[in-house]
């Protein structure tokens, strides 16, 4: 927390909150003050240190608890179809329209902010994110910021990769086969199409209905030329991986996070190497769970796919135990998508964290610095805390999630959201 300020500004807005949780995982700050100028933090900390300046506009969360935006490290929008009972996700996206799917997506985003998220990173591939991403920003359609992502697909990939992208025409143009090819993607990707980062499948999925999620799909070779080029670029490289051998691979070169990895403690070495090179871990617990692909009331959910996520279920508290025991760098993501989780209701996965280790701090510390973490720079030394220079993303909340995690859960108790300083959702106006 900031000392004393003596800030004055015309501009300045003061968020008063009876408690402020920062995200840095540090002890809660009773009766505290947040100033911003513009969209920046100027000041936080105590009213005793951080004077309201005269004429600043204020916000009164005195008899709430403040805290940063949530933030949800990978989900996918816009993954509609007109027809609910298709097992077949990717199939199903690829026939729906971009139009109706984009409309979806707008809604979609609205929810994200009505629940306090802030901050959404959509690893899926699809132009209507960027498309979103562009329009947010441009002030039309009042959402978290989006991080978009095109995927570099492999050129053996099966069916799959071809309806992804056919149809909608959303993923990779061709795909990729051996490093000079990964890096001509990776080129492609970020300078045409103006991604904010990269991502790959560096193993199978469980939702393919051709190959098991431990088949691997890159050399160690090409995942290296991904990861080297899109850093040359700025941009960050996320991988799809389930297996320990698959991920050991991706972090061998040097890729930025792992996005789901529910056996990578079957390699304990492999855990030991994610500590020493920070790398982050996005479990995406909840998709596997009785409310995602286990649900047995979903029974449009073909066999092949609900046997994989019960195989992953059954291992994922396990994992999640030994790897944040061991110190593994950890941001939350749900992998909400059509018919698995309700787009707005990510917070449930704080709860699993909870159940599975965490203390409710470090849940939200995973919901919020680390979010920023995964982003890389210069996102991680601007979002994901309230601490003086970074942007003012931040909710107010009427309840105490250090108490009961589940309380960012419920909507009606998100009583404010700011976003680049704004207020951007008011529940008691």
């Amino acid at each position: 927390m900031c000392g004393e300020s003596s800030v004055t500004s015309k501009m300045m807005t003061a968020v008063r909150a009876g408690t402020i949780i920062d995200g840095t995982g540090k002890s809660p700050v009773k009766d505290a003050v947040i100033l911003i100028e513009g969209p920046k933090i100027v000041a936080v900390g105590s009213e005793r240190d951080v004077k309201v300046p005269q004429g600043a506009t204020l916000v009164d969360g005195s008899d709430k608890t403040v805290m940063p935006g949530l933030m949800d490290m990978h989900l996918h929008l816009g993954t509609v179809t007109d027809d609910p009972t298709e097992p077949n996700i990717v199939e199903a996206t690829g026939k729906a329209s971009v139009s109706l799917r984009t409309i979806y997506a707008c809604r979609e985003a609205e929810a994200y902010i009505n629940a306090g998220f802030t901050t959404i990173r959509d690893p899926g591939g699809w132009n209507i994110a960027i498309g979103l991403r562009n329009a947010i920003a441009h002030g039309l359609v009042n959402g978290p910021r989006v991080f978009a992502a095109k995927v570099v697909m492999h050129a053996t990939t099966p069916a799959e990769s071809g309806i992804m992208r056919g149809g909608a025409g959303v993923l990779a143009r061709e795909g990729a086969d051996g490093p000079w090819q990964v890096r001509a993607m990776v080129r492609d990707h970020i300078l045409h199409d103006q991604v904010d980062f990269i991502k790959t499948l560096g193993s199978g999925s469980v939702s393919s209905a051709v190959e098991h999620f431990r088949v691997r799909r890159y050399t160690l070779e090409e995942l290296t030329a991904m990861a080297d080029e899109a850093h040359a670029y700025g941009n960050f490289v996320a991988v799809h991986a389930y297996s320990a051998p698959t991920v050991r691979v991706a972090v061998e070169a040097g890729v930025d996070t792992i996005e789901h990895g529910p056996f990578i403690s079957d390699d304990m070495e492999l855990v030991k190497m994610m500590v020493n090179k920070g790398t982050i871990w996005v479990p995406t617990i909840i998709v596997y769970s009785n409310r995602g692909l286990t649900d047995p009331k979903k029974t449009w959910i073909p066999p092949f796919r609900r046997g994989k996520a019960q195989e992953v279920w059954d291992n994922i508290e396990k994992n999640f135990r030994i790897l944040h025991k061991a110190g593994v760098r950890i941001a939350m993501g749900t992998d909400t998508a059509r018919h698995f989780i309700d787009h707005g209701d990510n917070a449930w996965e704080l709860e699993w964290m909870v159940k599975f280790g965490m203390t409710p701090m470090e849940a939200i510390v995973a919901s919020t610095k680390m979010g920023g973490q995964a982003l890389g720079k210069p996102w991680s030394e601007q979002l994901g805390t309230l601490e003086k220079g970074k942007l003012a993303d931040l909710i107010v909340l009427d309840g105490d999630p250090l108490e009961d995690i589940t309380v960012l859960q419920k909507k009606d108790k998100i009583k404010k959201v700011m976003k680049d300083g704004k207020v951007v959702v008011d529940r008691e106006s």
